[in-house]
């Protein structure tokens, strides 16, 4: 998707793994998603390269990575400054691992890579980045034990608004 404009919408765009090679990421390059009502790019275990694009004013996050997956953003601004009468409690970026299936149980994929780079990260709220990841975990003899999981995620040369100090 080339320069193209995604305003005013509940959701501006929903990217899942579901019929994706994984030689075939959706490449996103001078895209504005902008002014959306609950999440401006929402992917769920796919594969998404952006380049000199905006995600900007929804009113939960502007970017959510969910269920691990695949992210590259180069030049890419990340901003939520959304007042549409309610507060926001969402950042504007969030990387989770993991989603809740029917059962209530925790469904986890390896968050391949999440990279950003030279990319502003901004907003109203005093943290913009969201961390949610969880363990993964094998029951063994009636005993769960912890196992080890793919999380890489990194900034380079980027602007971020958070209150993490890890």
């Amino acid at each position: 998707i080339s320069y193209a404009s995604i305003r005013n919408a509940t959701i501006g765009l929903n990217v899942d793994s579901v019929g994706l090679d994984g030689d075939a990421p959706l490449l996103l390059s001078n895209v504005k998603i902008e002014h959306i009502s609950k999440q401006g790019l929402v992917a769920q275990a796919s594969s998404i390269i952006a380049h000199n694009s905006l995600f900007a004013d929804a009113g939960s996050a502007s970017v959510a990575l969910t269920y691990g997956g695949h992210y590259e953003f180069y030049h890419c601004t990340i901003a939520n400054f959304f007042n549409w009468g309610k507060y926001r409690s969402i950042p504007a970026l969030l990387l989770s691992n993991y989603y809740f299936n029917k059962d209530n149980k925790p469904e986890i994929r390896d968050m391949e890579e999440a990279l950003f780079s030279n990319c502003i990260i901004w907003g109203s709220n005093t943290n913009e980045l969201g961390l949610d990841f969880e363990p993964k975990v094998k029951e063994r003899n009636d005993k769960e034990e912890k196992n080890e999981f793919l999380l890489n995620y990194r900034f380079e040369n980027s602007l971020l608004r958070t209150s993490l100090s890890e």
